[in-house]
């Protein structure tokens, strides 16, 4: 797409996604909820550049899941309370899932106007949808204790 007024050659751009939530992000990055998507780090691009700074910050600072490793021969408490939020993170991602399915890919499957439209199951962020969100849902409980 050419933008008037801000180049004149064509720029590439993804649509909105939830993976350009700064709060999303930062919670998979408290809990150590690894992706290595090059997709969720391209979507920071996308923040305002404080939010980005504090996801930086973030990496380098959250070792969440390291120090429930390393105490968890003395604290069962610590283990299941992170256990539970990586279990919230994940049924995030189930809801996140169905919510996707119920007002993008069956609205879009739907007849418009006499035709069917073309279903490529493609998100906006250009991600085949459902599978890459499958993927990250049933990545985040591998980081289960």
């Amino acid at each position: 797409m050419i933008y008037e007024g801000v180049s004149d050659r064509p720029i590439k751009m993804t649509g909105g996604s939830a993976a350009q939530c700064t709060g999303i992000q930062a919670i998979d990055i408290f809990l150590q909820v690894q992706h290595n998507s090059k997709f969720l780090l391209n979507m920071r691009n996308y923040m305002p550049g404080v939010h980005k700074r504090f996801l930086l910050h973030l990496e380098n600072i959250c070792r969440t899941r390291d120090f429930v490793e390393h105490n968890s021969r003395d604290n069962e408490d610590l283990v299941m309370a992170y256990n539970k939020c990586v279990e919230a993170v994940a049924n995030l991602r189930t809801n996140h899932i169905q919510i996707v399915a119920k007002y993008i890919l069956i609205p879009k499957s739907q007849k418009q106007n006499g035709d069917f439209r073309r279903l490529d199951n493609v998100g906006t962020g250009g991600q085949d949808l459902i599978p890459f969100l499958k993927k990250l849902r049933n990545l985040t409980r591998s980081f289960l204790l």
